[in-house]
């Protein structure tokens, strides 16, 4: 046993193991990069600054601002500089412990504001247009508005917000004609609501059938109203609780005595679910080079020994050969399962750090199986060539060859011959990672999992078994 456990710490402690953990933490840190990159998503989207609230036109002549800056928490932030510009001038002020801001402006067709805190910077229109000429680093952030109330033709309520992407409430986020309060979900449980008026709102979240669901004054109907909370709200008093929404909830209705909506529920903040749509495909790039990675290894840990005769001389302790393969194969199993980790935990440090956004433990386990699946099928292939063939450098152009017509050449034959959903779904190595991918990305899953795990799982043991029964029987 103690020559056992020698030979698997001498497998695993060396540094072409070390150098290939290393190699897969860059290329996590790569994925992270692609998926920024391939969605194009910018600062404002996850910058931890968000605005909103009403512009009052007066028939005076005057435009009175009232707003709430928050962060991607739906947390107060106090302190922040308001600065409001319009044709004449700028107007100055800093918001309070309830992150709360008022002020008033002689009126400009041109008037916007500029929020800034702690080196972020958020910029709204004030008189309901949709787009604000403003000069150096503030074009490209600008928030959205509209106007949401007419008086005798006149425009005189504007409803004006620029938030991150952390919200998960939906289209409710997005301001809407003649809606009189802003509601936002911020982080799954964070509630935002700002009213010009006052008002009592309910806020309901449902489990329904989104073709089915009828939402009116007079209430829901053909869904199941799992949680409801009801709330009375003063004019330009912000209200910031944290609420329960159910697991189960994938629509929300808001009621009031002035108007009625419905909006899909997403269980995630829309950045989370941009991100995840993107990270496979990100994924996808690197996935492709690391098999060889492994193929390698495996070449450079026990074909490349057994060609040389290095093996032998292993053999010399009390070891016999059946424990020699498994040590080797397990200590670069451990290497590849641990490797499969570290490719996903460094984007959700880089996510962390860059965007503040968490991917949660259950998508890292399950994402991680993916990699897992692959780099442990190509290690099973390469090694059972390593028993079979004395040849380094035969095992060693096997294993790519067999890696390059398995994952190129027969989905290519699939695909000229109507058949590459099929070879896709449940030929090919680490077919369960459709599933996994469908079910982390919220996609139905169309596929039949238990054929996809078994096809999965006997590509990787398969190969081992026909290796190590071969292994045990030839001489070295």
């Amino acid at each position: 046993m103690r020559s056992v456990l020698y030979d698997f710490k001498r497998s695993f402690l060396r540094l072409s193991v070390l150098l290939f953990l290393v190699l897969f933490i860059l290329g996590g840190i790569g994925i992270s990069y692609s998926v920024f990159h391939i969605l194009r998503i910018n600062p404002s989207a996850y910058e931890n600054l968000n605005v909103a609230g009403f512009s009052n036109i007066s028939t005076l002549g005057t435009i009175h601002v009232y707003g709430i800056v928050f962060n991607n928490m739906g947390q107060p932030v106090s302190g922040a500089t308001i600065c409001v510009h319009y044709s004449g001038g700028v107007m100055n002020t800093t918001t309070s412990s309830e992150g709360l801001f008022n002020l008033s402006i002689p009126y400009s067709n041109s008037s916007y504001a500029i929020v800034k805190y702690d080196g972020m910077v958020r910029n709204v229109s004030l008189i309901g247009r949709s787009v604000v000429m403003v000069n150096g680093p503030y074009v490209g952030n600008v928030g959205s508005n509209v106007i949401i109330h007419v008086t005798n033709g006149n425009n005189n309520v504007v409803l004006f917000t620029n938030t991150s992407e952390f919200y998960d409430l939906g289209s409710l986020h997005n301001p809407y004609p003649y809606c009189p309060i802003f509601i936002a979900i911020m982080n799954h449980n964070h509630l935002v609501m700002f009213t010009y008026e006052r008002i009592n709102v309910s806020l309901s979240f449902l489990q329904a059938n989104l073709n089915e669901i009828i939402i009116n004054s007079s209430g829901v109907s053909g869904a199941k109203v799992l949680k409801e909370y009801n709330f009375s709200l003063k004019p330009f008093t912000p209200v910031y609780t944290t609420i329960e929404v159910p697991s189960e909830a994938n629509c929300v209705a808001i009621l009031s005595n002035s108007y009625v909506h419905g909006t899909p529920y997403s269980q995630s903040p829309i950045l989370y679910t941009e991100i995840v749509t993107g990270y496979f495909s990100a994924m996808g790039l690197f996935l492709f080079f690391f098999p060889f990675v492994v193929i390698y290894l495996a070449y450079a840990m026990f074909a490349k020994p057994r060609d040389t005769g290095a093996l032998e001389f292993i053999l010399a302790r009390p070891i016999t050969k059946g424990e020699l393969y498994m040590t080797r194969f397990s200590a670069n199993a451990i290497t590849a399962i641990i490797a499969s980790f570290l490719i996903n935990i460094s984007p959700n440090v880089a996510f962390i750090l860059i965007a503040g956004l968490y991917l949660s433990p259950q998508f890292i386990l399950l994402a991680s199986i993916i990699p897992m699946t692959l780099l442990l099928t190509y290690l099973s292939i390469t090694y059972m060539y390593a028993s079979l063939i004395k040849s380094g450098g035969t095992t060693l152009g096997l294993g790519i060859a067999t890696y390059i017509i398995i994952q190129i050449a027969i989905p290519v034959i699939g695909f000229m011959s109507g058949n590459y959903t099929l070879i896709d779904d449940y030929i090919v190595p680490a077919s369960i990672s459709q599933a996994i991918a469908s079910y982390l990305e919220g996609a139905t899953i169309s596929v039949n999992v238990g054929l996809e795990l078994l096809s999965t799982i006997l590509w990787i043991v398969v190969p081992l078994v026909i290796g190590y029964l071969a292994f045990k029987r030839k001489d070295i």
